[in-house]
């Protein structure tokens, strides 16, 4: 293998995301409120990989979308290292956030921290 090595992918797809979200009030003069939806987006993307060597990878990606959603967008960053030919080990850091302006779903979302996991590759 050579030092260092890459490759770009294309991605393309559709996210679901099912939100339910209830507001309950300390009285009994006010009913409480709720909303709920099933929010489908079709997104495009890019995604960068880094081969360090056999076993130690960077990725980056980033995809943008909407649909259901005014917009909803990823950014991910990751370390891989396959431990086997048939497993590895990842470590990174994601943020995704929706907009969506629905007068009774009003979300304005943003999931962002950590992210730690393994994969069995086949």
């Amino acid at each position: 293998m050579e030092d260092f090595w890459y490759k770009v992918e294309v991605l393309g797809g559709v996210r679901y995301l099912y939100v339910a979200n209830k507001f309950d009030f300390y009285s009994d003069k006010l009913d409480p409120l709720s909303a709920k939806d099933n929010l489908w987006d079709g997104f495009g993307g890019i995604r960068l990989t880094g081969y360090l060597n056999d076993s130690i990878s960077a990725t980056v990606r980033a995809d943008v979308g909407g649909g259901s959603s005014d917009l909803v967008w990823n950014v991910a960053a990751l370390v891989d290292w396959q431990y086997k030919h048939w497993g590895s080990v990842y470590a990174g850091y994601r943020v995704m956030d929706y907009k969506v302006s629905d007068e009774e779903l009003g979300l304005n979302l943003q999931a962002k921290g950590p992210v730690v996991g393994l994969a069995f590759n086949w």
